[in-house]
């Protein structure tokens, strides 16, 4: 894996996640959860990609009746346990604490970060 945020990794789980969500550890403070078949070790290494201060650029609606995110971008992550590297699409919605990531084989990982600004210092 290259590049990315310096994180607070917590074990990594391999275990998929089961058919609802699995809170995985957080990365810089953001909660990490993944969704469907996406395993805890994928799931980290996405945030690892994700979080990097100042890497995301303004969303696009995808039709002007939509309300436009605030940001958006896309990484490459590698699963731990198989090595395999996949590409992602990062989108947040109009909140400010959430943004969500889903590609690869079916990947779908959610970081939510609660706090005074929530994930915006992720802006260019």
């Amino acid at each position: 894996m290259s590049g990315g945020a310096a994180g607070n990794l917590p074990q990594v789980d391999y275990a998929f996640a089961d058919a609802t969500d699995t809170v995985c550890g957080t990365v810089d403070g953001a909660k990490v959860t993944a969704y469907g078949p996406t395993s805890c070790g994928f799931a980290m290494a996405v945030g690892q990609q994700a979080l990097v201060p100042g890497t995301w650029g303004p969303g696009v609606a995808p039709d002007p009746t939509v309300t436009r995110p605030w940001g958006a971008t896309t990484v490459t992550a590698t699963g731990p346990a198989t090595g395999e590297t996949y590409a992602l699409d990062c989108s947040s919605g109009t909140a400010h604490n959430a943004v969500g990531c889903k590609g690869g084989n079916g990947a779908n990982v959610i970081f939510e970060k609660n706090t005074y600004g929530g994930l915006m210092y992720l802006l260019r």
